[in-house]
């Protein structure tokens, strides 16, 4: 293991960590390089094999063709009266023996095409293995993948180390996010016009012994799931500024939900418990309009109605 790589160190981008022993797997890439050279050792003694082979079979034709001719002589021989049944025959059974040995030869020539076919088959195979050998060597050594600061270390030196076992936790403390949950009426309320997340303003803040770290964050996506035994819905958001901050800390996030248009604001015991408001009319006297209340915040509601711009509305509704 690398000096650094202990609890807090820091290490930068491609920097060697941890290098396990190499033995086992430099055997492997040896024995993969090996068996690589013999397939191709054995396509190139296939596709010489196959080359012979034609040649072989051109002259077995060819032979076969001589052979033709001299049979087909011998019969005109014989219809003219100065050649024997015997020598026909002869030349019959040459003739064929010559058909018998092209057909043997295309034989060898397709068995020859097999074998190449065999040695690529060999070859690819070899390579995927001496791919893997690479691989496995590779990853006998650990490289941070980003600048950042270790945690939960727990490689030691001359340490066995289990198959899928975590040595450490790289954290970059430049690039943090918060997670918070909200409402799901808090979460509708950040649905943009296209039904997804909105981009919003985050700020976020962590009080500790009197001091209190701030910074603003964006918010980034939303859980996809409730997750179990929980309600609303998980947000995060990414820290613009996540100096003096560190995984794991219990910090405040505040949201700003975007604006609303077209909305009044009054004080919360203006509208009555079934949504209504009191106004005076044309003719100086009282009347009732229903209203939709969009948001309590503390004593004042925001509310959107018809016909409420520029009215006298009582501020106080009695439950007479």
């Amino acid at each position: 293991a690398a000096p650094e790589v202990e609890e807090g160190g820091r290490v930068t981008a491609g920097q060697l960590l941890i290098r396990t022993d190499p033995a086992a797997a430099e055997a492997e890439l040896a024995r993969a390089a090996a068996d690589l050279r013999e397939a191709q050792q054995e396509l190139r003694d296939s596709e010489t094999s196959a080359e012979l082979a034609g040649l072989d079979l051109a002259a077995a034709e060819r032979q076969a063709g001589l052979q033709e001719a001299a049979r087909l002589r011998q019969i005109d021989l014989a219809g003219r009266g100065v050649g024997s049944n015997s020598a026909v025959e002869t030349a019959e059974l040459a003739a064929a023996a010559a058909d018998q040995a092209v057909v043997s030869r295309q034989m060898a020539q397709a068995q020859a095409g097999t074998r190449i076919d065999q040695a690529a088959a060999r070859l690819a195979r070899a390579e995927v293995a001496l791919s893997e050998a690479r691989r496995a060597l590779a990853a006998t050594e650990i490289h941070a993948a980003f600048d950042g600061t270790l945690s939960e270390v727990t490689v030691v030196d001359g340490g066995l180390v289990a198959a899928n076992e975590r040595l450490a936790v790289l954290v970059d403390p430049g690039d943090l996010e918060v997670a918070f949950r909200v409402s799901t009426v808090q979460y509708t309320r950040l649905l943009g016009p296209d039904g997804g997340l909105a981009a919003g303003d985050v700020q976020v803040a962590l009080d500790s012994g009197g001091l209190t770290l701030e910074s603003g964050a964006q918010l980034d996506r939303a859980a996809a799931g409730v997750g179990e035994s929980q309600t609303g819905r998980l947000l995060f958001a990414r820290l613009d500024d996540a100096a003096g901050f560190r995984s794991g800390d219990l910090v405040r996030a505040r949201v700003n939900e975007l604006p609303l248009e077209g909305v009044v604001r009054l004080p919360s015991r203006a509208v009555t418990p079934d949504g209504r408001v009191m106004r005076i009319g044309e003719d100086g006297r009282l009347v009732d309009d229903p209203v939709i209340v969009l948001r309590r915040q503390g004593d004042e509601v925001l509310i959107r109605a018809d016909g409420l711009e520029g009215a006298q509305v009582v501020e106080v509704v009695t439950p007479l």
